[in-house]
């Protein structure tokens, strides 16, 4: 449909996420964590070049675009590197913390320009689908031998799984939605026979190949 590879990307990084924790929660084995948690940050980093990617495109640099994918792809190997060695938790949840936390304000310009109200509902859902996840999580994380003697354990964890993967769904479709608005192409968003949001973009012969990440 003519999205550019960094979109592609951020779907890739998701999928090998969901890989890696499906291993780390399979084994409970501290390096299948790392394998969970290294993903997350090179996804969160083609993220922020997807949600920038306009103001990148501004910088009065020849070539910036490729200069800001090397910054960021040297940020995400010194970090795989130092996590390979410590396996540190609570520094990896920061640095990702304050990676999502920069993208927070473009993406919300991104959703004030966007007037089609189903593709600002799915922009909603990536947002509230993260704050009720993350909720689950920490309920669980914090009360967790308190909930265990309830007659049923509501699984805080695996509604934070849930809850997570929307959200990283719902976050690249909404972004996929605004730059087709921004190459003035005609686009909507359909709900499949599963209720499952999507993309279509409705083509005037072939797709132009794009010319960059």
């Amino acid at each position: 449909m003519g999205f550019e590879p960094r979109f592609h990307l951020q779907f890739i990084g998701v999928m090998v996420t969901g890989f890696g924790s499906a291993m780390f929660h399979g084994t409970l084995q501290h390096v299948y964590q790392q394998c969970d948690e290294t993903p997350m940050v090179w996804a969160m980093l083609v993220w922020i070049y997807i949600v920038y990617n306009n103001e990148i495109e501004q910088i009065p640099v020849k070539h910036a675009s490729t200069y800001v994918i090397a910054f960021l792809t040297t940020i995400g190997v010194i970090f795989t590197a130092i996590h390979a060695i410590y396996r540190f938790t609570t520094v990896f949840q920061v640095f990702f913390g304050v990676l999502a936390v920069l993208t927070c304000a473009r993406l919300c310009m991104h959703y004030a320009e966007v007037k089609d109200q189903r593709a600002r509902a799915v922009a909603r859902s990536y947002v509230t689908s993260a704050l009720i996840g993350f909720a689950f999580w920490m309920m669980d994380y914090h009360y967790c031998h308190t909930l265990r003697g309830l007659p049923v354990n509501p699984q805080g964890h695996a509604w934070w799984h849930i809850f997570m993967g929307v959200s990283s769904y719902h976050g690249p479709i909404f972004m996929q939605y605004v730059r087709m608005e921004q190459l003035k192409r005609k686009v909507r968003i359909h709900d499949t026979c599963l209720g499952i949001q999507t993309i279509v973009v409705e083509e005037n012969g072939a797709p132009e190949k794009p010319k960059q990440l």
